[in-house]
């Protein structure tokens, strides 16, 4: 039985598709090669041999998608949900019988894809197709490290048949050894092959969001080296600002991307950040602050007044055409509630923490039902600087910012220490 081996270099670009005649032709020679057969090794015939078949086997080749490709992994955060397509396949590797006496070389019946990176706890998947009615598959495949081995095992499939064997992956990397046999009218092929699999952590990107966006810079890094981040950026109502991709060459798990500030500023941010493998993550961002004209609540009382109500209900609509319109988007809705200098700071602090606690549950009760969530922050981030004791009107204020995520502390949030509203 051959002994069927493969190199590294069958793996030739990891995120482009390769499908041209020439490439099936160069690539399906390597393969002999990477397998055992060189021109070291094997007369030069064979590979003539094995060339001449090749044009009719290059609609085959394409209609299998032996490709080389490695297009990634997807991982979306709509609605909260994970998505996660795994797509990484090796090229088929080709298995070679010897037919007869006359060692004549022969086409084999099938071909084979094996992914050769999965997210930690996914099994590997083995793909065989078949070029021909075959009688009987039988595949045996042993994990060097940790220890163990699977058999399979199909009869009757028919010409085109595709079937899908699983097995454990263990930690890390892992190295594998198949015994494949199969038979049909035409005769029995055998051969084996070794192939790698490697286990990886799921892409984590975090994201500065104490940045502000009408700067032009987002600051972001993630758990392994990036390759590679692409950016759109749209304005209030969905409007295009601009899109921006760039290369990182995996050399830091740290990293920024700009763009050119303009008069719109940017409300969300789709971001797509790639790690050296082609694995990807699908991130948004989204800011936006309600325009609104502030409650007025009588000298140390946190009650909404009814004369003030009309003023909500203006930021209600405005709150909810938003939730309609990026509804795609995960977004919370923050209340955060200041003071003047009047008055001792403990004490304002607890006064603007219930004014926005009211203005926060207004909005629960009149049909808001994204989570909600306040939080007082007194005389600590003055709008207008003033000394102490200074009746400032611009300073009793609030801010209403709907957000997919908690507002990094900054100047204008102090601190983290939100309360949701039930």
């Amino acid at each position: 039985m051959p002994d069927l081996k493969r190199s590294s270099g069958n793996l030739i670009g990891f995120s482009a598709r390769y499908s041209e005649q020439r490439w099936l032709e160069a690539s399906h020679l390597a393969s002999l090669r990477a397998i055992g057969f060189s021109r070291t090794t094997a007369p030069s015939w064979l590979e003539a041999s094995q060339l001449a078949c090749l044009r009719a086997r290059v609609a085959w080749l394409s209609a299998l998608r032996c490709e080389c490709i490695q297009d990634g992994f997807e991982v979306g955060f709509r609605r909260g949900r994970e998505t996660m397509k795994a797509r990484i396949w090796a090229l088929c590797l080709v298995f070679v019988a010897f037919w007869g006496a006359a060692a004549e070389a022969q086409e084999p019946p099938f071909g084979y894809e094996v992914t050769q990176m999965v997210m930690e706890g996914q099994p590997v998947e083995i793909v065989f197709h078949s070029s021909e009615a075959l009688d009987t598959l039988e595949v045996n495949i042993t994990r060097l490290k940790p220890k163990d081995s699977w058999a399979f095992s199909r009869k009757n499939l028919g010409g085109g048949d595709s079937v899908v064997f699983t097995l454990e992956q263990g930690p890390g990397n892992c190295s594998y050894k198949m015994d494949v046999r199969a038979t049909s009218r035409e005769g029995e092929y055998e051969g084996s092959t070794t192939f790698e699999v490697a286990s990886m952590e799921p892409l984590d990107i975090d994201v500065d969001l104490s940045v502000d966006l009408r700067e032009g810079t987002l600051k972001f890094s993630a758990n392994r080296p990036i390759g590679r981040a692409e950016i759109e950026l749209f304005a209030e109502g969905k409007k295009p600002i601009d899109a921006v991709e760039k290369d990182y060459g995996g050399n830091s798990s740290k990293a920024e991307i700009s763009w050119t500030p303009g008069e719109d500023t940017p409300v969300l941010v789709n971001m797509k950040v790639y790690d050296t493998y082609q694995m990807w993550r699908d991130i948004q961002v989204f800011r936006l602050e309600v325009p609104h004209e502030d409650v007025v609540f009588d000298t140390n009382e946190s009650m909404v007044r009814s004369d003030q109500e009309p003023k909500l209900e203006a930021s209600l609509v405005f709150i909810t055409e938003t939730l309609q319109t990026y509804d795609e988007v995960l977004i919370e809705l923050y209340v955060a509630g200041y003071t003047d200098t009047v008055g001792k700071p403990a004490d304002n602090q607890k006064l603007s923490e219930k004014r926005a606690k009211s203005i926060a549950t207004w909005f629960r009760g009149h049909g808001v039902k994204v989570p909600i969530y306040y939080q007082g922050f007194g005389e600590a981030a003055l709008a207008v600087a003033t000394a102490d004791e200074v009746d400032a009107q611009a300073n009793r204020r609030a801010v209403y910012l709907m957000s997919n995520s908690k507002p990094a502390t900054s100047t204008q949030f102090p601190n983290a220490s939100w309360t949701k509203v039930k």
